[in-house]
């Protein structure tokens, strides 16, 4: 019973973030580095044009490596890649999408970050 209700209170904790996250990032319960790659996703989605050298200082002082801010710049390029084209084409794009490649594995910094996803209910039922 332990460990499903501790499941429960993740998974919770995350459907309430997720909200937040929906709604408006800046208001959700966020750490400072996770705040960070936010702000640094926010700018690149919505002026990419106004990206400078200063933006990527910000994420290095946040904790973030070299690696890492490719990755966040390569996955939330490759989000407003799809989101793009899907719009252009006036196409409604499946949610499973989204899913399917959260499936691929955890986020390289996702330890880092003091943020963790919750287990599939499939997996913590130990299948």
């Amino acid at each position: 019973m332990g460990c499903h209700s501790e499941f429960l209170r993740e998974v919770s904790r995350e459907d309430t973030l997720a909200d937040q996250l929906k709604v408006d990032y800046r208001q959700a319960n966020l750490t400072p580095r996770e705040r960070a790659m936010l702000d640094y996703v926010d700018k690149l989605t919505r002026a990419p044009w106004t990206m400078r050298e200063s933006d990527v200082r910000s994420l290095r002082a946040a904790g973030f490596d070299d690696l890492a801010i490719l990755h966040i710049v390569q996955l939330a390029s490759f989000f407003n890649y799809l989101n793009r084209v899907a719009d252009a084409l006036g196409i409604e794009l499946d949610p499973d999408v989204f899913e399917r490649v959260e499936e691929h594995g955890s986020i390289p910094w996702e330890a880092e970050s003091g943020s963790r996803r919750p287990q599939t209910a499939m997996a913590a039922a130990g299948g």
